[in-house]
């Protein structure tokens, strides 16, 4: 009796059928799990941007800007000194948020907040932001 060495195509059919099976159930929570991932990043940095933007207007002594527009924010002193721009991947709906010189966000008369909304591909984050860009959510 000879002995022969490989699989069968029955055993190679089965196991690429519950491969598939398997793959079915892992891609969906795979994309939910990059979408979770894209926002907590673009939730991170934007939060340093706050922070970035804080900072430099206490040291700088001067008003500082923070806009967001589409997946950018540009980060600026005064209307045309640019000092950084960052992307976040994901889409920015936000007024522009304003630090005065003692790191404070000038806030429309009767707010106490800043509501900022992070729009990734299926999800979306709202963050808070009080009157020193800390979030209160």
């Amino acid at each position: 009796m000879q002995r022969t060495q490989g699989f069968t195509l029955i055993e190679l059919m089965i196991t690429i059928t519950i491969g598939a099976i398997i793959l079915t159930f892992a891609v969906p929570s795979f994309n939910n799990f990059l979408t979770r991932y894209q926002l907590d990043t673009a939730e991170s940095e934007f939060t340093s941007s706050v922070s970035f933007a804080r900072n430099s207007a206490i040291t700088r002594n001067t008003e500082i800007t923070l806009t967001p527009s589409g997946t950018n924010i540009t980060i600026s002193a005064g209307s045309s000194n640019v000092i950084r721009e960052v992307n976040l991947g994901v889409t920015i709906t936000s007024a522009p948020i304003v630090f005065n010189s003692r790191g404070s966000i000038n806030l429309a008369s009767g707010t106490d907040t800043v509501t900022v909304t992070l729009q990734g591909a299926s999800e979306s984050r709202t963050l808070v932001l009080n009157r020193t860009g800390s979030r209160q959510n």
